[in-house]
């Protein structure tokens, strides 16, 4: 490695090794192998599934948009995008990351989130379907 006395080998993580590391609360860790640098960096995803009756999906859509543009200026948010399904226009996906599960915690209790929970609570078609993952960023 450049800049060492040592002739160290590379560090090498699998995936049981970096379960460890986050395990032990690690957040980013340095691997280097054949001169690239891969940072395994925790990250908070949610993937949240709504279902929106027919009559309301512009307004829906509207509602996320609104909700979209001020969660992305909340600390901690480094994703905030949803998607309208091709195959069912009245499926809505959200695909957020969180640097921290507090930050994602935080974000549940703004009120532009409240706000936006209550609007859109009436127009679905079934209960909302969230996961919340605790993930590492490979790259």
């Amino acid at each position: 490695m450049e800049g060492s006395s040592s002739q160290e080998a590379p560090l090498v993580l699998t995936y049981p090794a970096l379960g460890r590391l986050l395990e032990t609360g690690f957040k980013e860790e340095v691997c280097e192998s054949r001169r690239a640098r891969i940072y395994f960096l925790l990250m908070v995803v949610l993937i949240a599934y709504v279902q929106v009756q027919p009559d309301r999906i512009a307004e829906a859509i509207a509602a996320c948009t609104e909700v979209r543009g001020l969660s992305v200026l909340e600390p901690g948010c480094d994703r905030y995008d949803f998607f309208q399904s091709p195959e069912d226009a009245t499926r809505i996906v959200f695909v957020e990351e969180w640097d921290s599960k507090a930050a994602l915690d935080l974000h549940f209790l703004q009120p532009a989130f409240l706000n936006f929970v209550a609007t859109i609570n009436p127009w679905l078609e079934t209960a909302s379907e969230i996961r919340i993952f605790e993930s590492a960023l490979l790259e």
